[in-house]
């Protein structure tokens, strides 16, 4: 039985799975534009699962090793900007 949260379904900045044939420079300035106006990228790589784990693995390495950083305060504090359309 449910407990009615309703969660939506993942909201992707980018999907990759839908959009494979994406020129370079269009994802490039895709991924930009989130991380300035959103501080993060959300995308839908359509990977195996085992693959993802492995991505996610070398992410704690790299985070662990201190090669990762918090964004800075400045955009941090930013205002949002409401998603393109």
């Amino acid at each position: 039985m449910g407990f009615g949260l309703g969660f939506d379904a993942p909201s992707y900045d980018i999907d990759l799975e839908r959009h494979s044939e994406m020129p370079l420079e269009r994802l490039v300035s895709e991924i930009g534009h989130s991380l300035r106006f959103k501080g993060h990228c959300v995308l839908k790589l359509g990977l195996e699962e085992d693959l993802l784990e492995q991505a996610t693995e070398q992410a704690v390495d790299l985070k662990r090793a201190g090669k990762l950083q918090a964004r800075a305060a400045a955009c941090a504090d930013a205002p949002k900007a409401a998603p393109a359309r």
